[in-house]
């Protein structure tokens, strides 16, 4: 049974938090925020190709990189980046799925979920053994995009669906029953859907944001209601949104996403959220102009002090991509188009130096984990 919530998040006020940064790049070093650097290359062989990292996950020092691509799930050792497993069943027998779009690492069951866009979830153990299919009770006009255990009971799912659809775009299923418990967040158009990486969990809570607002929504079992929002200024992606959205036929939505991405790459104002994430002393976010990895400045915005920090590369030459984000330290892509800057500093002691100068051009990714300043 779809149990349905109209509710609308709470109207903002003057109490909601709101965190203010001037998107001016001063110039920022990697001794501001950290105090230590490791690169971990990601083994390449036939089983460990990486084309483009969806998401990731560390569990016990393993790393699991989903490439939807690709089609897989790869996992490498969190230190030496040495590969260890890939799961890729690509097909339509059992066990099998013709894409895969997000994933869940169960350390306690020692099971792997993989979400199908075509509403399922097949599980396996962690040596790619795979168990079982979950089908999911969401409409057929509906494609399942991300999910994560939002409790012990209950899984979170954001699904892609169209406002004429009787379900919301965030959806919470019961784990045993695999039926809808509640589900909200209506949208009006492909403005009000678009997703890159929609919920992050802190201090045992969930947020949730789309990539075209400033606004950060705390997810409970009943809704959602404003956590905090950003405020940079002239760079209001809000105003664009609520003047842009209109309604659009699930058929419809490359159509419109490749215009709305037209519309980003021809503005120096406009940009996107990549990534959003909180630690015991930092909000951050990763924002895109013009849909270019190159034009995707950092933001950290310090919880005891109330200063920010805004750039695109380190001043030692280190750009790179978020993905996990923990209290201690963060870990992401290392971006190699131009490494001149970053090898010419003293950031890197002759063992990471070396890691990098021995990387080929068609190899796989190099993540680089950063080690958070003590305060």
């Amino acid at each position: 049974m779809i149990t349905l919530n109209s509710c609308t998040p709470k109207e903002q006020n003057d109490k909601t938090l709101t965190l203010t940064v001037e998107l001016k790049d001063k110039g920022v070093s990697f001794y501001n925020l950290f105090e230590k650097i490791e690169l971990i290359p990601l083994e390449l062989n036939e089983n460990s190709f990486i084309k483009q990292i969806t998401n990731m996950h560390l569990i016990n020092d393993t790393l699991y990189v989903l490439d939807r691509e690709v089609r897989s799930l790869t996992m490498f050792d969190g230190s030496s980046g040495k590969h260890l497993n890939t799961i890729m069943k690509v097909g339509q027998g059992p066990g099998e799925y013709t894409h895969v779009y997000d994933a869940i690492i169960d350390s306690v069951q020692q099971e792997i979920k993989l979400l199908s866009p075509f509403n399922f979830i097949n599980t396996y153990d962690l040596s790619g053994r795979f168990i079982k299919k979950d089908n999911l009770p969401f409409p057929e006009n509906s494609a399942s995009a991300h999910f994560r255990n939002f409790d012990d009971s209950t899984y979170l799912f954001w699904i892609n669906s169209t406002p004429d659809l009787n379900i919301g775009n965030m959806v919470l299923i019961s784990k045993k029953t695999h039926q809808i418990i509640n589900s909200f967040w209506r949208n009006k158009g492909l403005e009000d859907s678009f997703v890159v990486s929609p919920f992050w969990t802190y201090n045992n809570k969930t947020y949730f944001s789309i990539s075209i607002t400033n606004n950060v929504y705390q997810i409970t079992s009943e809704g959602y209601d404003i956590a905090y929002k950003w405020d940079f200024d002239k760079y209001d992606i809000d105003k664009f949104r609520e003047k842009e959205v209109v309604p659009v036929e699930l058929k419809h939505r490359s159509e419109r996403m490749m215009e709305l991405i037209q519309q980003m790459m021809n503005s120096d104002k406009l940009y996107r959220f990549n990534s959003r994430h909180e630690n015991n002393s930092y909000y951050y976010a990763q924002i895109v102009f013009k849909n270019e990895k190159s034009l995707a400045p950092h933001i950290f915005y310090n919880k005891a002090s109330g200063e920010s920090h805004y750039f695109f590369k380190t001043t030692e030459g280190l750009s790179f991509i978020t993905y996990l984000f923990a209290d201690n330290y963060m870990i992401a892509e290392l971006l190699t188009d131009d490494l001149e800057t970053l090898l010419s500093s003293n950031l890197l002691n002759e063992t990471e130096r070396s890691k990098l100068n021995m990387r080929k051009d068609d190899d796989n990714p190099v993540l680089v984990k950063l080690y958070f300043k003590k305060m």
